[in-house]
């Protein structure tokens, strides 16, 4: 199941949030709801795991204004994890959504798919998460594919059958 992860400091945001997106998901799709986590790197293990089957994230680009009762703030916003994991995954669909028009004026940078203010995309969820939902899927089909050629080529590589271009595909994927 594929799954469309909520970022989002305030759970009462990422719970409203969650309550609009799920019920719009087509079959086989969920939401998840996430406080930030506590390093960068996280994230990217997150991302990779497959039990989660994270297929886009939404990040509030004010990740550090509100503690919950067993975390700290993080020191990091929206923004910053974005880039970190564009260094990492830059195919990954990921939303910015914010309260703040001036997150909104500072333009895209081509880290998100798409910033959204929380009120606009609360009035039309529909619109975003048939996007979230095309781009999710793309990533997954892509993901899937390079899946299946890393696990050909590794098969190759513990048979003693890998060619020098075997080993560089793996290391590349």
């Amino acid at each position: 199941m594929a799954n469309i992860a909520i970022v989002d400091d305030r759970a009462d945001s990422r719970e409203t949030l969650k309550s609009l997106i799920e019920p719009l998901l087509p079959k086989k799709w969920g939401c998840v709801s996430l406080h930030p986590l506590d390093r960068l790197a996280d994230y990217i293990a997150l991302l990779m795991d497959p039990d989660q089957e994270i297929a886009a994230l939404v990040l509030d680009e004010k990740l550090h204004e509100a503690a919950s009762a067993r975390k700290t703030n993080v020191s990091y916003s929206g923004t910053e994890l974005a880039k970190f994991i564009r260094k990492h995954r830059p195919e990954f669909p990921i939303y910015l959504i914010t309260s703040f028009s001036e997150d909104l004026n500072r333009g895209n940078d081509g880290l998100f798919e798409e910033l959204f203010a929380r009120k606009d995309f609360q009035q039309q969820p529909e619109m975003h998460v048939k996007r979230m939902v095309r781009a999710g899927s793309r990533f997954t089909e892509t993901f899937q594919k390079e899946l299946g050629e890393l696990s050909n080529k590794a098969t190759l590589l513990a048979k003693g059958r890998a060619t020098k271009q075997d080993i560089d595909s793996i290391k590349a994927i």
